[in-house]
């Protein structure tokens, strides 16, 4: 904005004290106009910045009760499925040396499934009268269970070596433990808040009404609750970092169990050929198929139970786990609800602010026109007196909007 005053009007202003002074209000107001303006301006700006970083605070706000959400059902869904296990089928702890004993004993189970199929494939070539189809078929399936014994053999001996390494592994006591049944990982403590962020909190998670909530939140410290959300993330972050020893460990144990059901599964198919043999009058071979039978199932019931605890110990501790991060979200994501009101109740602030800075531009810039005014008319001391008090009005409303709104 800019004033020019005709040259007209300044020969015809006397050049004494006052005259100057009159000649020099329109500037003056001009430029409390222009300053003005620009705070309006700085305002409205600073308001929008407010309301889109309220939005992204809102978005991770989102993202964590997501979270919550996801986290509290899945824990819900392990602890059903662990409870509906142990309802169908018999369940034992995880231990040292439970593990030992059920992958120790492996090579001797697979042995025994060998000599008992070695024992049904001499049968087999004894007695006549079989159907050819279904005693070829399985001559040829012992036949290759028998050459493959070896291999399987040296697969079994690798797997109880491993595990060995895998339970006396640095850290690895400890993560048993948990999965055994032990106490999870602790929680680091809650943040610790002042008086009126603890107050605030409580009025958020018992859903005090809005406008209670915003005197609240307007007296909690920008800072105090910026390091308070920073304390919660590292809390959420270190118990995540306690748990993941566990995780690998449930894991690789899985692994390892998974190996050792496969090496008892192979005789599944075997076992099928050979109930699929008619009787005969021969009771050898029928006496060797059923011992076959027996040592196959036995290896597979024993693998199958070891497998089973593991998954029950995962499920058991991961609902556990699920749980408290599920807690923990949820102080991350109320923390983040403050935030989102607090920089709405300071766009708000903003937006009121522009508003009146606005109204002081405009009494400034009536101020200018009055003061042009009483250059040209003859009762310039009214005019002038009017403009003066348009201009200092609009200067203490803008030192009061500075520093009180």
């Amino acid at each position: 904005m800019q004033v020019t005053i005709p040259d007209a009007l300044k020969a015809d202003i006397p050049q004494t004290p006052w005259g100057k002074l009159l000649a020099a209000t329109p500037v003056v107001m001009t430029v409390l106009a222009t300053m003005l303006a620009g705070l309006a301006s700085n305002e409205m700006t600073r308001a929008q910045y407010q309301r889109s970083l309220a939005s992204q605070k809102q978005s991770k706000a989102g993202d964590q009760w997501g979270l919550f959400q996801a986290k509290r059902l899945r824990g819900i869904g392990l602890k059903t499925e662990g409870e509906f296990l142990q309802i169908t089928a018999e369940v034992g702890r995880l231990t040292p040396g439970g593990l030992s004993g059920a992958v120790g004993g492996l090579p001797d189970r697979l042995e025994r499934c060998r000599a008992a199929a070695a024992r049904l494939q001499a049968a087999l070539s004894a007695p006549d009268g079989l159907d050819p189809a279904p005693a070829g078929a399985l001559a040829a399936a012992l036949d290759s269970y028998v050459k493959a014994a070896p291999p399987r053999a040296a697969q079994a001996e690798a797997l109880v070596a491993d595990l060995a390494a895998l339970l006396s592994a640095a850290g690895n006591a400890a993560a048993l433990e948990i999965l055994g049944g032990g106490p999870l990982p602790a929680v680091g403590p809650a943040p610790a808040v002042d008086a009126a962020l603890g107050a605030t909190l409580k009025a958020l998670e018992e859903s005090r009404p809005e406008a209670e909530l915003a005197t609240r939140v307007a007296s909690v410290s920008t800072e105090a609750l910026a390091e308070a959300l920073r304390e919660a993330t590292e809390r959420a972050r270190a118990f995540d970092g306690s748990f993941a020893p566990v995780n690998v460990l449930a894991e690789r144990i899985e692994a390892l169990l998974s190996r050792q059901t496969a090496l008892t599964e192979e005789a599944r198919a075997v076992a099928g050929l050979a109930a699929a043999v008619p009787p005969t009058a021969d009771t050898r071979l029928g006496q060797a198929a059923e011992a076959f039978a027996v040592a196959c199932a036995k290896a597979q019931a024993d693998a199958r139970q070891c497998q089973r605890d593991a998954v029950a110990a995962r499920w058991r501790c991961g609902a556990g786990r699920y749980d408290l991060e599920a807690r923990l979200n949820q102080a991350i994501a109320n923390f983040y609800e403050l935030q989102v009101r607090k920089n709405n109740i300071a766009a708000e602030r903003r937006h009121v602010r522009s508003q009146r800075f606005f109204y002081g531009m405009l009494a400034a810039q009536m101020a200018v026109i009055i003061s042009t005014f009483a250059m040209a008319a003859r009762k310039r001391n009214l005019l002038w007196s009017l403009a003066a008090a348009a201009g200092l009005a609009a200067l203490a409303f803008a030192i009061y909007v500075f520093l009180y709104v």
